[in-house]
């Protein structure tokens, strides 16, 4: 069971919404989210990349993530100018935004069950605009850092890398769970 991976692109992916709160106001600050969120998942699962020249993928993962970003801005961006509900245009840009990095992930880092990946990827991401208003709305003295508008940022990288080492290691973590649940099952044939 890799609970501990999964911990520790978690934990990068918080640290890395935490750079982005602290440089919000450097004129760079925008090409943060990309490249910390796509180093954190890349960096952490480094012995699982399918690609056989490591640092093409970690480039490769760099260069999509970047691109990724500032599409999502522009869709989310438009949609706001159809939708008048904010919520669900804030809700719906975390999902589309989640499903293109998970896309974009599975390339480098073949999930087991790609399926089942993207709907928790997609559920938590859901999640993140709600936490995020949450947390704005109602400041707690442990979570302080988390009480402007640009907490989203660390919520959605938090939920996202969460879900997506999740996701990844959805295979052996339910092998070995279920493995211990259940004992093994074998099927005889029935001749006809």
């Amino acid at each position: 069971m890799n609970i501990k991976r999964i911990i520790l692109t978690t934990l990068c992916c918080t640290l890395s919404g935490l750079l982005f709160i602290y440089l919000i106001k450097w004129d760079w600050s925008f090409f943060i989210p990309p490249v910390s969120m796509a180093l954190s998942v890349s960096l952490t699962n480094y012995d699982l990349l399918s690609i056989r020249k490591k640092w093409l993928g970690l480039l490769l993962h760099l260069s999509l993530s970047i691109m990724l970003f500032f599409t999502s801005i522009g869709v989310t961006f438009g949609m706001s100018t159809t939708i008048d509900n904010y919520f669900a245009v804030f809700c719906l840009g975390c999902a589309f935004t989640a499903i293109l990095f998970a896309l974009i992930t599975n390339v480098i880092l073949p999930f087991q069950h790609f399926w089942i990946c993207l709907l928790i990827i997609t559920i938590l991401s859901l999640m993140a605009f709600p936490i995020a208003s949450y947390f704005h709305e109602n400041p707690q003295p442990i979570l302080s850092i988390l009480k402007g508008r640009e907490n989203i940022a660390v919520v959605w990288m938090t939920l996202v890398g969460m879900g997506t080492s999740i996701g990844g290691y959805y295979g052996s973590i339910s092998a070995s769970y279920f493995g211990q649940l259940m004992p093994a099952i074998t099927v005889q044939k029935v001749p006809f």
